[in-house]
């Protein structure tokens, strides 16, 4: 698929082809750069069309362009939280782009420490504020890495059951963002402190 956002006040226009590849990296390989005939062999199956053509020519245009990998946590973090110590943000779990909810999620890891972390009167109970922050949070997190890896497929036309058919497309896209967008903070901290009381 085709992306493209307009930056600087018009200055700029970012052009990203995304897309699913078989095709194996290096161990720590995240980058490799990208000439005329990879991007033409990536997209090469793609219908032609006057879009696809100027969208080519368009990227071409940067004498840097590169191909990245867009990696995310295949099996669920086992915690988020040990003793004194615990990850929020990509630290604690990587997810894709896919549904544009990565940072999202880092404010709302932030939302529940300050709601918990209010409650600690000693050092004592961090590892239980930790504990509860895990409970709270992890759930959630794990879900939007996996809602967001199969976006990825249905955006890319490998959807199970959905391939390119647009109108499978269109129906199962929007109900996607719904958990994500419908999420009741008020509630998500109240849950919090509830975890906390338990584990306390």
């Amino acid at each position: 698929m085709f992306m493209h956002d307009v930056l600087d006040n018009g200055e700029t226009v970012q052009f990203v082809v995304s897309g699913v590849t078989d095709e194996e990296w290096g161990e720590g390989e995240w980058s490799k750069k990208l000439d005329s005939d990879a991007l033409h062999k990536a997209v090469g199956d793609w219908s032609d069309t006057p879009i696809k053509k100027s969208m080519i020519e368009a990227m071409l245009q940067n004498p840097e362009l590169k191909t990245f990998a867009q990696w995310h946590h295949k099996e669920d973090a086992p915690t988020y939280a040990k003793g004194h110590v615990c990850v929020m943000g990509n630290t604690a779990y990587c997810t894709t782009p896919w549904q544009g909810s990565g940072a999202g999620q880092a404010f709302e890891d932030a939302m529940i420490l300050e709601t918990l972390l209010k409650e600690v009167r000693d050092a004592t109970q961090l590892t239980a504020a930790f504990r509860a922050y895990d409970q709270a949070r992890r759930p959630r997190t794990q879900r939007v890495i996996q809602s967001s890896q199969g976006t990825g497929l249905i955006l890319c036309g490998r959807g199970p059951d959905i391939r390119l058919d647009v109108d499978k497309i269109r129906a199962a896209l929007p109900q996607r963002w719904g958990f994500i967008h419908g999420q009741d903070q008020k509630k998500h901290k109240a849950d919090a402190l509830a975890a906390l009381r338990e584990v306390v």
